[in-house]
């Protein structure tokens, strides 16, 4: 069979060979580090050591010195009664334009020992009462405010760790001041002083250079003997690494060489090892798709109507006898042909046409066309669906043809009527079944008792009605009607079955005439339950949505049209709820698009939890949803959206910590009064310009920016 379409991706599955070839490749390198580890200790330890430590002493005594001398002239500031006595001034607005000013002048100062990025001066609460620069953006954070507590309650002014903002990289390290001011016999802080430096301009210039100049244009050695440092000359530099450096060169030489060895064998184990994925991927997947075949081929055999499948190339894969018997051909006649080759060219174009339509744009057709069968022309309808295999190829074409030429079906219902006798009724696969003016069972072959799970006897005499669900007695009364006019039919009916389930048959049934008068039906039965299941299940893929199983855009749109007309007709209010999931790209910026999916099938059963089975809930794309309600007593739309919140905020309460995430809607509720009609399209339009307006409130959006349209 012909593969086309996008095959299933082959699995690629981690090798042992490669854990073998990491594993060698490791101890390689493992080795050769511990011995040029060990050449480095044994010519270098000696230097480096010292010299590190005493480059690393000398950076923290650097800090150090600029630590204490900032404290110390932060303590001074603090205590300096000028300062309070202006700071009091600016608090109480007393001459608070020459406090601002003189406050200002006191930091310049402060500026030319230890320059600052800005400052601010804040009381107790938190309210800023001065900042210089105007312009600076200051921002508070959980290390800024848990050192201003610990500052205004030791008195003690605090030096800050080095914080970076996640939206700048900017880093900055704050010193917290607390300003005292006489209260009683002691000093109490009436405001916080805070500067903020920039790390870069002050502490990294010191860990960068050394607090002398070096000697040469060499890198600089130092030695430490007790405290002080000596600089080493550059010739002993040289003569320290020259060994190092050929012997280094000799390690790389053979680690290049092992990597390059280990690579070639990587490579060549990975290759082997895909080819072998690679065949019993395909063996496996060709294995299912021959099951398939099968599968169909099964489920058409049981098929009273004529039935096929076939390839993409359109080539013949299976038929049932009923179609064999249309075209007069026999299954070797058929499979692996084409149309073109059991049917004229004019006949084979059209269905030609169809076929490649289908197959360009996978779904259903049902069309009417002639067919040249083993009498001639015939007039069928064509009911065909592309079908997917296992390995995700797009299969070919699966169809159903039903005959509706009636002479066709005269004749072979003439056919049928010659060759009744007892024994082949009795032995036949299909149910027959005869009833009398009454509806009462006179006669039933074994095969339609079996399918109902009763023998004949359980069933004579008694009314077929009740063998049948009530809400199908009126076809059953429709049926005896037409029958007692002397009109066939052909129609669907669902029985009980004797364990109480339900079984969808195909009841084919016309008169019986005892002389000139009808005296009750004849009717053959085909149990067409797992059709119908099959037909319920394409039917629901195409109005369902497959990830939340709630009505995708065209069954929400099919099911909401239907319900305004009913609404139409009973006078009946309707409400339109247009939902956005709030922060759905977060969810999937943080846990990725798997758990964006599981917080939209959150958010689907939380909504079939809050609303009637009678209310339409649809998933109308991405993070937008739909409901449509109509009243029945009373609609009120208030507790219609407060049952929501309240499932809402019980998800977040109870499962929102497991799950990684919360969740939060924009509604935008549209009601439809009987007496001023709109269409569904209307009333999503106004319900999403009224959920956008709840969505920008939220974020605090500008006044009068016109909601976003509908997507």
């Amino acid at each position: 069979m012909t593969d086309s379409g996008k095959r299933r991706a082959v699995s690629r599955r981690f090798p042992w060979q490669f854990i073998v070839v990491f594993i060698l490749l490791a101890a390689g390198l493992f080795t050769l580090s511990l011995v040029f580890y060990g050449i480095q200790v044994k010519h270098g330890r000696a230097y480096k050591e010292d010299a590190l430590a005493a480059r690393a002493n000398l950076n923290a005594l650097q800090i150090a010195s600029w630590r204490d001398g900032l404290l110390a002239l932060a303590d001074a500031y603090s205590g300096d009664p000028a300062h309070a006595a202006l700071a009091q001034d600016l608090i109480e607005s007393r001459n608070a334009g020459q406090a601002n000013q003189g406050i200002i002048d006191g930091l310049s100062g402060f500026r030319k020992h230890f320059p600052f990025e800005w400052a601010t001066l804040a009381l107790a609460g938190g309210e800023i009462v001065l900042k210089t620069p105007e312009s600076a953006e200051v921002r508070s954070t959980p290390d800024s405010i848990r050192l201003g507590h610990e500052v205004w309650r030791t008195k003690k002014a605090g030096l800050g760790t080095i914080s970076i903002d996640e939206a700048t990289g900017r880093r900055s390290i704050d010193l917290l001041i607390p300003v005292l001011a006489a209260k009683g016999q002691s000093l109490e802080p009436i405001a916080l002083l805070r500067l903020n430096f920039d790390p870069s301009k002050s502490l990294d210039p010191l860990l960068k250079t050394p607090p002398f100049q070096s000697p040469t244009s060499e890198t600089l050695l130092l030695e430490r003997v007790g405290d002080d440092f000596f600089a080493l000359a550059a010739p002993r530099l040289r003569e320290l690494t020259t060994v190092m450096t050929s012997q280094y060169r000799v390690m790389l030489g053979i680690a290049g060489a092992f990597v390059l060895l280990c690579g070639i064998l990587l490579c060549l184990f990975w290759r082997k090892t895909l080819a072998a994925q690679d065949a019993a991927e395909r063996a496996k997947w060709g294995q299912a798709n021959r099951h398939m075949d099968e599968f169909i081929q099964l489920v058409i055999d049981i098929m009273p109507n004529p039935a096929f499948f076939k390839d993409t190339q359109g080539l013949y894969r299976g038929t049932n006898s009923a179609f064999e018997k249309l075209l007069g051909l026999s299954k070797s006649d058929i499979i692996g042909k084409t149309i073109g080759d059991v049917a004229p060219a004019e006949i084979a174009k059209r269905h030609q046409e169809h076929d490649q339509a289908l197959l360009e744009k996978p779904g259903h057709q049902v069309y009417e066309a002639p067919l040249q069968a083993w009498d001639g022309a015939h007039h069928v309808i064509f009911i065909k669906t592309a079908y997917v295999r296992p390995d995700g190829a797009l299969g070919g074409i699966f169809g159903i043809l039903k005959d509706i030429t009636q002479r066709l079906r005269s004749e072979e219902e003439l056919e049928q009527l010659r060759k009744f006798s007892d024994s082949t009724v009795q032995t036949m696969t299909e149910g027959l079944v005869l009833t009398d003016t009454e509806g009462r069972f006179t006669f039933i072959n074994p095969a339609a008792a079996l399918m109902l799970g009763y023998t004949p006897a359980e069933m004579i005499d008694r009314e077929v009605l009740s063998f049948v669900p009530k809400d199908q007695h009126a076809i059953v009364r429709r049926a005896d009607e037409k029958r007692s006019q002397g009109i066939s039919d052909r129609y669907e009916l669902v029985f009980l079955h004797k364990d109480g389930t339900r079984r969808t048959f195909l009841v084919s049934a016309g008169p019986r005439v005892q002389g000139a008068l009808v005296g009750g039906t004849m009717a053959v039965l085909t149990d067409i339950s797992e059709r119908k299941r099959l037909e319920e299940e394409i039917s629901a893929l195409s109005l369902l949505d497959e990830l939340t199983t709630l009505y995708n855009r065209r069954g929400f749109m099919t099911l909401a049209e239907q319900q305004l007309k009913t609404a139409s007709r009973l006078k009946k209010r309707v409400a339109l709820l247009y939902l956005d999931m709030d922060d759905l790209k977060k969810i999937n910026d943080t846990g990725g698009h798997r758990m964006g999916d599981r917080a939209l099938a959150e958010i689907a059963f939380i909504l079939k939890k809050s609303f009637r089975e009678s209310d339409i809930v649809g998933r109308l794309g991405g993070d937008e949803f739909s409901i449509l309600a109509m009243e029945a007593t009373d609609l009120n739309v208030n507790i219609l959206t407060a049952r929501l919140q309240e499932k809402l905020d019980l998800f977040n309460s109870r499962s929102s910590a497991e799950a990684g995430f919360c969740l939060s809607v924009s509604v935008g509720v549209c009601t439809r009064e009987p007496e001023n009609p709109a269409t569904v399209e209307e009333m999503l339009s106004r319900a999403d310009l009224l959920m956008y307006e709840q969505k920008r409130s939220k974020k605090n959006g500008e006044p009068g920016k016109p909601p976003g349209p509908s997507k």
